[in-house]
């Protein structure tokens, strides 16, 4: 595994000098109907991750914001992508086993800049107050880390996640405005059943660039989700990728995508969406046009006037 890894850094570090290269202003785009470009974690280059104010400024800018969502020892539905709260807060532990009050006693967003001392973790319930309908949602929905101190499985196992998340969804009323991105086969099959007109994306480990590509449609296929949420160097190292995506009749999702000119190739090879840190930068530079958060395939006003004041 450890061996994998460091082939896997070093396809990396290949490809990071590799598109560091300009591209052809003139090649022409074959653009999907629909085009998504979507914040990661909100827009977290410019404010704290999965907080309130990157969602925010996220839907503001892009129409689409990516979360990750976790769940505390009492049940509530919080934004977080890591296991432990130590990386993006001021505390220390595992958010599983710290209570929502636990939790909301912790700075969030400090560390990122003095501007937002004082910002918290929010519920995913604040999250969906705060946008509504002005943003879509790709919740990523992954297997925590959440054991009892003795070793035993803890109370918040994968199923109640998954049905917390969903009923938090129907609410809302935001079932055609979230996609799903998961690592399980259980999941997808849950969320197909429980939430059959919201889009299933299967995650793919970017440890897949080191296999064959039919082991990662082998997983793909098993889950029988709508779509692929994979890493930029799977189709850059798979190069028939997207095509047999398209084939299969399945959405494909690439992140984590920073590069405007990684954006730029990735458009016109014909992705459904991009996942970026900075998603204003490829925005001001797309081939395409972006859709928005209720379906329009140009920039919104409230886009416009954004990019304007950046």
């Amino acid at each position: 595994m450890l061996f994998a890894s460091f082939l896997a850094l070093l396809w990396m570090i290949w490809s990071g000098l590799t598109v560091m290269l300009p591209d052809n202003s003139d090649e022409k785009c074959e653009c999907p109907s629909a085009f998504f470009v979507i914040g990661h974690r909100g827009l977290s280059d410019k404010a704290p991750e999965n907080t309130v104010p990157a969602f925010e400024m996220g839907a503001e800018a892009t129409g689409y914001i990516q979360l990750d969502v976790g769940m505390t020892m009492d049940g509530q539905l919080v934004t977080v992508h890591d296991d432990y709260v130590d990386r993006t807060t001021d505390g220390h532990g595992i958010v599983c086993r710290m209570t929502w009050a636990e939790l909301q006693k912790l700075d969030a967003g400090e560390w990122f800049s003095a501007k937002y001392t004082g910002t918290h973790i929010p519920s995913l319930a604040q999250a969906f107050s705060a946008l509504g309908n002005n943003s879509r949602y790709l919740l990523n929905l992954r297997k925590r880390q959440c054991e009892n101190p003795d070793g035993t499985e803890g109370q918040i196992t994968r199923d109640v996640l998954v049905r917390a998340t969903v009923a938090k969804v129907k609410e809302y009323g935001l079932q055609s405005k979230v996609v799903f991105e998961v690592e399980e086969k259980e999941t997808a099959d849950d969320l197909k059943k429980l939430l059959p007109s919201s889009m299933v994306l299967a995650s793919v480990n970017v440890l897949y660039t080191l296999s064959p590509l039919a082991r990662m449609w082998e997983f793909v296929d098993g889950t029988h989700a709508d779509g692929v949420s994979a890493h930029y160097l799977m189709p850059l190292l798979k190069g028939t990728m997207l095509s047999e995506a398209h084939e299969r009749n399945l959405k494909v999702f690439i992140h984590t995508v920073d590069s405007m000119y990684v954006s730029r190739w990735l458009e016109c090879l014909g992705v459904d969406a991009v996942i970026s840190n900075s998603p204003e930068k490829l925005m001001q530079v797309s081939k395409c046009p972006i859709t928005g958060a209720n379906g329009d395939e140009s920039l919104p006003y409230s886009t416009r006037k954004f990019l304007e004041r950046l």
